[in-house]
């Protein structure tokens, strides 16, 4: 462009003057060069000087043109850029920008061209997972933003707001915190502290603590930004998706379904309508809604809803996964991964239920669904533990002892060193104390069930339900066995556990009390057996009426 606009100014000069100019040839850089001889014989001095005038005027009009020029070539690189990177086309992006980073450079570092060029080449860095790269340009883009506008600037909360970002997706946490703070903390200066400009960032903050498992935190800014949302906005806006996002997402934190629930159906209503535009919003709602439902044992509706979500990941999944580039497999693969996520939520759900109508259909997910992971993280990754689990309780249901004991065993073996693996394995061997109970292997049942529940004191809170599900099993092994002193204390400590959140375990609460009545009856205590049995079967009652709700 700089050598097109140089060779136009000398084609104009040529039609004013007679000057023998020549073009030098291109530089390095790719720019040519206007350049006149040292000496002209037969020119006198002041004729020169004449001349070199004109030339200077001329230049001084046309300079503006050749800046405008660069300023259009900038725009279109910039544009193009910030157009791939909304389409998560990196490759296309990182070129396009860089490209008008070469260009915005010439401007200055004091240009806002420059600093929006470093904040945008710096968000297509951390797309790509390149964290360094991107934390350059971030802090290139801040320090402009700073001298250009001031350290008290909205633009400054936006890069401290993208860095602590980026902090969180390369696993630094703890510095992500206080840039989240100084971002609210300058827009809580110059708007004030109830102004809707907060509401991105006290989602951001409600957000990064809900990951970080300070729920009392997240709550805080959670509620404050659905409070300045409704009043900005109202009740049905599209503006409301942050606010219930992340409010709804600390009650499921918490295991508050019921309070969970009411802001997921209206986010679904809000999703809804506003589906078109983003419909990545429809999915997280539709997704959200299913587990909750789960979780409350509202089968029917966690399948519709689960069913909804995965049709809409099914149209995006790329048809062709061959000849990719690492970056592109990448993205490909976490996509896919995400879908088989779903998947098996879905087939978990039919298990769970013991929805013996869909059996098939989840044996048939869940395969699909190992062999999905597999492909894309390898034939020992502990992530295939958890379908090989769902395939042994779905065996143990159809009495398929073998196909059960395969699964389990080689889910044990996957078992990895951290808490989430480890636990994984306690339900393996949960699954495979059942299966043992049930073949009269009590000394293998009653080892496995014991070995889980060490586990999962050692990891888990001692009021988690999981512990009481492996005191059940031990419970009902001592009791089978007529060691009713042992099993006794086992029952009152499960029962206590599950009686905190009784409409959450109503399932295993009402198998418990079940069999706690057969101990009490066997103890003469026939009363308390009666009070155990007419509250198992109020209970199961209403898990048939929960499960079939539309």
């Amino acid at each position: 462009m700089q050598a097109n606009a140089c060779t136009t100014i000398y084609g104009i000069i040529r039609q004013v003057i007679d000057w023998p100019w020549t073009i030098v040839p291109e530089t390095t850089s790719g720019e040519a060069v206007c350049q006149a001889p040292i000496a002209i014989a037969g020119d006198s001095s002041m004729h020169v000087h004449h001349q070199w005038l004109l030339v200077a005027a001329i230049f001084t009009l046309l300079l503006p043109s050749l800046v405008q020029s660069q300023d259009m070539l900038w725009q279109q690189k910039y544009n193009a850029g910030k157009t791939a990177l909304e389409a998560q086309q990196y490759s296309a992006a990182e070129k396009s920008l860089s490209e008008a980073m070469n260009i915005a450079t010439s401007f200055g570092k004091d240009d806002l061209r420059y600093a929006q060029t470093c904040n945008e080449l710096a968000l297509v860095y951390s797309g790509e997972e390149k964290y360094q790269d991107a934390e350059k340009f971030f802090l290139r883009a801040f320090e402009s933003y700073k001298r250009i506008k001031g350290p008290d600037d909205p633009l400054i909360a936006m890069e401290w707001n993208n860095l602590g970002g980026l902090y969180e997706l390369a696993g630094k946490p703890d510095s992500a915190e206080p840039l989240f703070l100084r971002a609210l903390a300058i827009l809580e200066k110059k708007y004030g502290e109830a102004s809707a400009e907060l509401v991105v960032d006290l989602n951001a903050l409600a957000d990064y603590y809900n990951g970080a498992q300070r729920i009392d935190d997240a709550m805080k800014f959670a509620k404050r930004s659905m409070d300045i949302s409704v009043k900005t906005w109202g009740d049905d806006s599209s503006r409301l998706i942050g606010s219930l996002k992340v409010l709804s997402s600390g009650y499921f934190i918490q295991k508050k379904y019921t309070d969970a629930e009411p802001l997921l159906r209206r986010l679904l209503v809000i999703t809804q309508k506003a589906s078109a535009t983003n419909s990545e919003d429809l999915l997280w709602a539709l997704e959200a809604m299913s587990e909750v439902c789960a979780k409350q044992g509202h089968y029917n509706e966690a399948e519709q809803t689960i069913l909804r979500a995965l049709a809409i990941r099914k149209t995006s999944l790329p048809a062709e996964t061959s000849n990719l580039t690492s970056q592109a497999a990448a993205r490909v693969g976490a996509a896919y991964l995400q879908y088989y996520e779903k998947m098996y939520n879905l087939a978990s759900f039919y298990v769970k239920a013991k929805d013996k109508a869909h059996f098939g259909d989840a044996e048939t997910d869940l395969k699909a669904v190992y062999q999905g992971r597999q492909y894309w993280l390898g034939n020992n990754d502990p992530r295939l533990a958890e379908v090989l689990n769902s395939l042994g309780e779905l065996y143990l249901l159809q009495n398929r002892d073998a196909d059960a004991l395969s699964c389990l065993q080689n889910a044990l073996a996957l078992r990895g060193p951290n808490n989430t693996q480890n636990l994984e394995g306690a339900t393996s061997m949960c699954s495979m104390g059942a299966l043992y109970f049930k073949q009269k292997d009590y000394a293998n049942a009653e080892k496995m069930y014991q070995e889980a529940l060490a586990i999962r004191k050692k990891i888990m809170d001692n009021s988690a339900p999981e512990i009481a599900s492996a005191m059940i099993g031990l419970a009902v092994l001592d009791l089978i066995q007529n060691k009713l002193t042992d099993a006794e204390p086992l029952f009152k400590q499960a029962i206590a556990i599950m009686n905190k959140a009784p409409d959450l375990n109503a399932s295993n609460l009402s198998i418990c009390l079940e069999n706690y009545a057969r101990l009490l009856e066997k103890t003469d205590h026939h009363t308390e057996a009666i009070d155990c049995i007419t509250r198992a079967r109020e209970l199961r009652e209403k898990l048939e009426k929960d499960s079939k709700t539309p």
